[in-house]
């Protein structure tokens, strides 16, 4: 019955109706904002967003998408954190795609540290995408010139130079970047890398550049940014994790009891408390994915 009253919604010149499937993964391609960013004309002339969504997926109440609002504001840097590789490259790809689908190629600058090995999810995932807009994919050997070429950039437009572009560096797995360990023993030193990379979470996001970064767990992101550099990302998804790691991260023991195919969304500029639980975006399958590169590069040519 309510696959019938889908086909007779689809015919008619209103909204279709949403139905609520718990245990069903969340697709994208189901996102009615991501799907009209996705088929406008990326020729048309237009201004550049002042801030723009990284549609996380769907909220478990009747309202819009859940999303992440990144502006050129301080902290405006997002952060997830939990052990489930699947849910966060799902969750890091949404936000590319998400990105694509609101930025034309010149607006934009996309690029993604790339460190999973051929037996984990993920590996060859950005490689392979077909965006319409390019994509400057770091592997291990990669990943240190260009964290190195975005703070140059950061230095020149601290210094007044022009910041037309917004620039997105994605890092899925915090915990596979070695350079960003300690450099003494007992793990209370920061690296050179770790040192930058915290600057550009800092002093970035108000001159357009943003980290997008996964954290397999809270412990994890401290050594990296240490507890003050976590400050820097107003943005936080939380998966499944230990009580004291939720309550550190969102101010609430909650992620602990997250069921299955379930995460939890937080600004940090939010009331205390104020937590937006939801469906993470699930990793789309071949087919899927390239459905979903279609309509981007559909738009791009009408």
């Amino acid at each position: 019955m309510l696959d019938e009253i889908g086909r007779l919604a689809a015919a008619r010149p209103y909204q279709p109706p949403v139905t609520f499937e718990g245990r069903a993964p969340a697709r994208l391609e189901a996102n009615a904002e991501w799907l009209e960013h996705a088929r406008t004309p990326k020729a048309s002339p237009r201004r550049r967003p002042p801030a723009v969504r990284l549609w996380l997926g769907e909220p478990v109440e009747i309202k819009s998408p859940t999303a992440a609002v990144v502006e050129r504001y301080p902290r405006s840097n997002l952060l997830i954190v939990g052990g489930n590789d699947e849910q966060a490259y799902g969750l890091l790809l949404a936000a590319l795609l998400s990105l694509a689908a609101q930025y034309t190629p010149e607006e934009v600058r996309l690029a993604v540290t790339d460190f999973a090995r051929p037996e984990t999810v993920g590996y060859g995932l950005w490689s392979g995408l077909g965006l319409p807009h390019p994509l400057e994919v770091a592997g291990p050997r990669q990943a240190g010139a260009l964290l190195t070429q975005l703070l140059a950039l950061l230095d020149q437009r601290l210094s007044g130079e022009a910041a037309p572009t917004e620039v997105f560096l994605l890092i899925p797995g915090l915990q596979r970047w070695r350079e960003l360990r300690s450099t003494d023993a007992y793990g209370t030193q920061q690296s050179e890398p770790a040192k930058g990379l915290t600057r550009l979470a800092e002093e970035g996001p108000e001159v357009g550049i943003h980290l997008l970064a996964w954290a397999d767990s809270l412990a994890t992101a401290e050594r990296v940014f240490k507890r003050s550099g976590l400050a820097h990302f107003d943005l936080r998804v939380a998966l499944q994790m230990k009580d004291k790691e939720s309550s550190d991260l969102l101010g609430s023991p909650i992620a602990a009891r997250l069921g299955e195919n379930r995460a939890l969304f937080r600004h940090e500029d939010w009331e205390a408390g104020r937590l937006e639980k939801f469906k993470p975006y699930a990793l789309p399958d071949e087919e899927e994915l390239a459905r979903l590169i279609a309509l981007l590069r559909s738009g791009e040519s009408l």
